[in-house]
């Protein structure tokens, strides 16, 4: 009995200090998450100054040529677009980063639990068998009609095993 209590505190501490780990990484991905927010919000509150600096430029009297408007238009999107995009792409591309990084801890966490299963399964192995309740299945599963050696196979016992377990039954 002190050996099963053992096994389970064993198993719950591992699951704490897992929780522990993720519930740290979470945290520095928030705290990153937060950063790049920042980021954003400068960047979106001088993208509006930009705008309203434009709003209050005066216009210079017009010149003895007509402009090209749409040159015009072109030239201020242009600018525009490469300002913005010399900022955005890191941004951009620290994500891209995140998000590997996310992807590879998530991936590595799934390794961690699925060692953990084979781990909970080796230890069910161990555990001693349950003598009266693997004969009442044998005998349930040759009443069903299934073979002696699929039962066998099936719950990975001896041949000579289930046919002594149903002769004692009183099946066969």
């Amino acid at each position: 009995m002190s050996n099963d209590i053992l096994i389970y505190l064993c198993f719950g501490v591992i699951l704490a200090v897992l929780f522990a780990l993720m519930l740290a990484k979470d945290s520095q991905t928030a705290k990153k998450f937060a950063k790049f927010e920042i980021i954003l919000e400068s960047l979106i509150r001088e993208n509006y100054e930009l705008k309203k600096e434009l709003k209050n430029m005066q216009i210079p009297p017009a010149p003895s040529e007509p402009l090209d408007m749409q040159e015009v238009a072109r030239s201020i999107e242009f600018s525009v677009n490469e300002a913005v995009n010399a900022k955005v792409i890191p941004i951009i591309e620290s994500l891209k980063t995140m998000e590997n990084a996310i992807g590879s801890f998530k991936d590595d966490q799934q390794n961690r639990m699925y060692n953990l299963e084979e781990r909970t399964r080796t230890i069910n192995k161990l555990t001693p068998p349950d003598f009266d309740i693997e004969e009442n299945r044998i005998v349930e599963l040759y009443n069903s009609g299934k073979s002696i050696e699929s039962i066998a196979r099936d719950l990975r016992l001896s041949v000579g095993r289930v046919s002594m377990v149903l002769k004692v039954h009183k099946v066969i």
